[in-house]
């Protein structure tokens, strides 16, 4: 792999023959070079993307784990365990790219489909003002249903763009108090609580390093399902959080509708619905929304549930503090 006969290699220094610089070029110094500092504090080391060069002068991207050596107390070499990850740093740019066209997309198409539609938005306010008289009630109703498939479109329209954006309008991460933000959040649901005469508490949350209007728009989102999915009984929502591991754990239990756990993570994808428009409205894109931003902090998000029972939305947040 390295294009050396073992006996080059006899008495030579990894980090002079096949591991002197980064992939960019750019030299090593030996307090920074991950062997280097392995072999000299006795601690393993891991390395996910790093590069090793071949006796022609080329490189390679690797993953290698370096394990010291001890006879006597004392550190004589290392072990270095690696392998060649081209072929699956290939496929992540691979992946890299598709994303960005999907996303490309997604904002291209979107905006497109914006003009359109305030087009026709505009010739059925017209048709209403300019002949309302002349217009029988039939027509009237054919009007209104333009009007409403209009507003279900701007609304599809502008949660796909908030779908494809969540990793693109990237804002650097910062300290987020939690509990703040979801005051924040109930403030700006005012209405929609007022209207359902639901009940939201919280705990006392904590403070995490995230990308504060993301997460805004993660607690926005579950607290207005669980006020849109609710039961003949007022919602009652309350939001909790608790460190397990390196992470923090988020819930928001409700006593709404409840979920049939056989499809606890289909609602996690784009456009799946459990009920039709005219029971809930919406676009079906608002958990997926949540999927999204959760797994772009690296954490995780799930449901418990069961059909009249209620449902509790779990999301991890890894503690970067």
């Amino acid at each position: 792999m390295l294009g050396y006969e073992a006996e080059e290699l006899m008495n030579e220094s990894a980090h002079k023959t096949w591991h002197y610089s980064k992939a960019n070029s750019t030299a090593y110094s030996e307090t920074e070079c991950p062997i280097c500092v392995a072999c000299k504090s006795g601690i393993v080391r891991e390395e996910r993307n790093e590069v090793f060069w071949r006796k022609d002068g080329t490189n390679f991207p690797v993953s290698f784990i370096c394990s010291p050596i001890f006879e006597d107390g004392k550190i004589v070499g290392s072990v270095i365990n690696f392998k060649d990850i081209t072929e699956i740093k290939q496929i992540e740019e691979e992946l890299t790219r598709s994303n960005a066209d999907l996303k490309e997309f997604a904002y291209v198409t979107s905006h497109d489909l914006k003009e359109p539609l305030r087009i026709i938005a505009g010739f059925a306010e017209l048709l209403k003002r300019r002949y309302k008289d002349r217009i029988d009630e039939k027509g009237n109703e054919f009007i209104k249903f333009i009007e409403d498939e209009v507003k279900r479109l701007q609304n599809l329209i502008g949660d796909l763009l908030d779908y494809s954006q969540v990793g693109t309008k990237e804002k650097e991460y910062q300290p987020t108090e939690c509990t703040s933000l979801v005051e924040k959040v109930v403030i700006s649901l005012k209405t929609a609580i007022e209207d359902s005469g639901a009940k939201v508490t919280y705990d006392n949350l904590p403070t995490i390093t995230a990308d504060k209007s993301q997460l805004k728009r993660l607690f926005q989102n579950l607290i207005s399902n669980a006020i849109k999915f609710r039961s003949v009984k007022p919602p009652v929502i309350h939001i909790s959080a608790g460190r397990k591991g390196n992470s923090w754990v988020f819930s928001i239990r409700d006593n709404g509708i409840g979920i049939d756990p056989k499809l606890s993570e289909k609602i996690f994808t784009v456009f799946h619905r459990l009920h039709t428009r005219a029971e809930y409205p919406g676009t079906g894109i608002g958990l997926a929304i949540c999927k999204k931003v959760v797994e772009r902090h690296g954490g995780q998000i799930w449901v418990e549930s069961e059909p009249g029972k209620g449902s509790t939305f779990y999301f991890s947040i890894p503690d970067r503090v």
